[in-house]
């Protein structure tokens, strides 16, 4: 651990008791001097648990760790992931610039677009002359969950055929949506989305849809009715997708921050090209912030010290992610993946043992439903938990007081949790003693809020990016790589050898549990 790791560590065991409502009764503007504007964006970390004097030595803490000096060789494409030897590049896929990276990028996003246009505008049909109208995406992961969040989040701007999603080995999930909602082979377009075009589940899906439309129409029916965003397009196209049809990213885009790339077609296809844009340029923006902005005044840099400080430091071993916007229902689980896929790590770069917690559990709800819920042990629970808030201004250009109660809700939970109600106030509302205990709330829980005056596909954007800077500069921070995913490898090994047992090709080789639960699945007939 670095010296000033150790600085920070020190201000933090000084001010393990430090008090919100001594903060803010301390310093009258402790709001205004702890928030930051990301262009859109305005993040408010006050009711963080955190000095002026440990927040300047979480700054230290980035410069030590070389955090402006990653940015830009993220920006350069340098080769941050060292366990798989690639490149970074993510920033790439919305890049303006004249890297073989960004330009390479752009070419795949311009095909993404004109095919998806050609589909929109009935110029590329299905089999017997039918234009599309749905749109099935099968992918698993980071093919999956960004893409979830951005349809549901522009659902308002859907012109175009509806996005349906299948991630789920289980045959009732695409049975589910091919059946409830009439989808009709003549006119469903499947898209494959798969980094390497052989991750099992996704693979196994796909067969199972190019069956469902030969079986309808003919087997020369099925390259019309597929595409592929991949970076294997070579495999792709062994498997059966016509050339013109298969859309490329790169080995330098992890899946969880593909989003971004020809991953997002079936959005295109929905929404529209121009959409579609606009939320690139969102990212954009961010990242131009994100590696112009000192690092004092660079809010996704706070957001992530502040991560490392809860996490590491105060051994908060949990983050719920609590969206106040409809459009965002999905946004827990993509950060979920995100976050704890990126730096769900105990081993460093070097490959020793972290002596420090690093990724907290990431889940959440939207709030309305969380507050009736699980907020009960927000507030009055023993597990340390952190909390952000993510709210939006307006979401609708109807129902102004729905809105407004909305936003106000999210104000009254974020400062019930920072500020609690203490013994003597429950007792002031005359509240017999017997029940005081249990009208206590002990407060101090710390929490952030992001809000933002939209929710559009440029806002959208900016947040995701936002998020994405903050999950790697805690990686930089940590000293892990943030862009493998070692850890999600042996369960796909495994489930290779234990396939063929529960089909009674073989005996198993393996612990007595699953030897016995093998043996239970095969006596079930």
């Amino acid at each position: 651990m670095s010296a000033q790791w150790q600085v920070v560590e020190k201000i933090a065991r000084d001010e393990s008791n430090l008090s919100l409502r001594h903060l803010f009764a301390g310093d009258p503007e402790r709001g205004q001097k702890f928030s930051l504007f990301c262009n859109d964006i305005f993040f408010d970390f006050s009711k963080q648990l955190v000095s002026e004097n440990g927040l300047k030595a979480l700054v230290g803490l980035a410069s030590s760790a070389g955090v402006q000096e990653r940015f830009q060789e993220m920006f350069n494409g340098a080769e941050l992931n060292v366990t798989e030897h690639r490149s970074v590049g993510h920033v790439h896929l919305r890049s303006e610039g004249d890297s073989s990276m960004a330009v390479a990028a752009r070419e795949q996003t311009e095909r993404a677009i004109e095919l998806a246009e050609a589909i929109r505008a009935a110029r590329i049909v299905g089999f017997g002359g039918h234009a599309f109208s749905a749109i099935v995406s099968i992918g698993i992961g980071g093919s999956d969950l960004g893409n979830v969040l951005v349809a549901d989040a522009l659902e308002g701007w859907c012109n175009g055929p509806r996005c349906y999603f299948v991630s789920s080995i289980d045959p009732t999930h695409l049975d589910t949506v091919l059946t409830r909602n009439n989808l009709s082979p003549e006119s469903t377009l499947f898209v494959v989305a798969s980094k390497t075009f052989t991750t099992s589940e996704t693979m196994h899906i796909a067969n199972r849809a190019r069956d469902w439309i030969s079986d309808s129409l003919g087997i020369k029916a099925v390259p019309q009715h597929f595409v592929a965003t991949t970076a294997a397009p070579k495999v792709a196209a062994e498997w059966g997708i016509a050339n013109d049809r298969i859309l490329e990213f790169f080995d330098w885009v992890g899946g969880r921050f593909s989003v971004s790339s020809v991953i997002g077609f079936p959005v295109i296809v929905s929404c529209g090209g121009e959409v579609f844009r606009e939320f690139l340029r969102g990212m954009a923006v961010t990242d131009r912030y994100v590696l112009t902005t000192p690092l004092a005044q660079n809010a996704p840099v706070i957001h992530a010290l502040l991560g490392v400080w809860n996490s590491s430091m105060r051994n908060h071993s949990s983050l719920a992610v609590i969206p106040y916007s409809h459009g965002l229902r999905r946004f827990p689980a993509f950060l979920q993946q995100l976050q704890t896929e990126s730096n769900g790590k105990s081993v460093t770069v070097d490959g020793h043992q972290v002596p420090y917690p690093t990724s907290p559990a990431v889940w959440g709800e939207p709030g309305p439903a969380a507050q009736h819920s699980f907020f009960q042990m927000l507030h009055q629970g023993t597990n340390k938990i952190c909390t952000d808030f993510i709210a939006v201004k307006r979401t609708s250009k109807i129902d102004e007081n729905g809105q407004r109660l909305l936003f106000a809700s999210m104000l009254a939970q974020s400062a019930a949790l920072a500020f609690g109600k203490t013994k003597q106030e429950v007792a002031a509302d005359g509240v017999s003693e017997s029940l005081v205990g249990h009208r206590v709330l002990g407060g101090n829980k710390p929490n952030s809020c992001i809000v933002m005056p939209v929710l559009n596909a440029f806002t959208l954007g900016q947040l995701i990016a936002f998020y994405e800077h903050s999950v790697a500069v805690q990686g930089w921070i940590w000293n892990i790589n943030s862009f493998d995913q070692w850890g999600v490898e042996l369960g796909k090994v495994l489930t290779a050898k234990i396939e063929p047992v529960l089909m009674g090709k073989q005996s198993a080789e393996v612990d007595s549990s699953t030897a016995m639960l093998a043996d239970w699945y095969l006596q079930q007939g």
